[in-house]
């Protein structure tokens, strides 16, 4: 099957000189079009998540696992990246990810987080937690603790590859269209 569409292009996009003040048609294969995309989402999706993983690497007990979804309708192609897991994962991830302004917790004097903001990495930690859960600090007389600050992994990860999604696209059309303009 193929379909026209019709666009303006910037020559830089395309390995041949082309004039910016024209307007050009190409022919293309639908399908192959999409299955192209799906690939780049694939790619794209595969290193979001290989970026996520380094955040919970060293973590013990139960941990996230981060799943890759696509969307299609007539009109787009996409994905997203979903964290699923045992309750206590996601719960933890999102704690994090998005930071807390309280902490229900006590932690040993020599605790040391294995992860920090801003940061894509894990580390061993150390230290452990010697109370945990509001209903028993209260009861202790011990009061919230300050939040934990927010490790903004999903930033992270989206500040690390920008760039790289609309390269592979260009690549991509750049590939798919070479040879086959025509001047509308």
């Amino acid at each position: 099957m193929s379909d026209n569409f019709s666009f303006s292009i910037n020559p830089i996009f395309m390995d041949q000189s082309l004039d910016p003040n024209k307007h050009y048609k190409f022919k293309y294969d639908s399908k192959a079009i999409r299955e192209r995309m799906r690939d780049v989402l694939e790619k794209f999706a595969n290193e979001v998540i290989k970026l996520l993983n380094q955040t919970t690497q060293t973590w013990k007990g139960d941990r996230p696992v981060f799943v890759k979804r696509y969307t299609q309708t007539a009109q787009s192609i996409g994905f997203l990246v979903a964290v699923e897991g045992t309750d206590e994962a996601i719960a933890k991830f999102q704690w994090l990810n998005d930071g807390t302004s309280v902490r229900w917790a006590v932690m040993s004097p020599n605790w040391q987080s294995k992860t920090t903001p801003e940061s894509l990495s894990s580390e061993p930690g150390a230290g452990y937690v010697r109370m945990r859960g509001r209903m028993r600090m209260q009861k202790h007389g011990i009061p919230a603790k300050p939040g934990i600050l927010p490790r903004n992994w999903m930033e992270e990860v989206g500040y690390k590859l920008e760039g790289l999604f609309e390269k592979k696209i260009e690549e991509m059309m750049t590939e798919l269209a070479v040879g086959i303009l025509e001047i509308a």
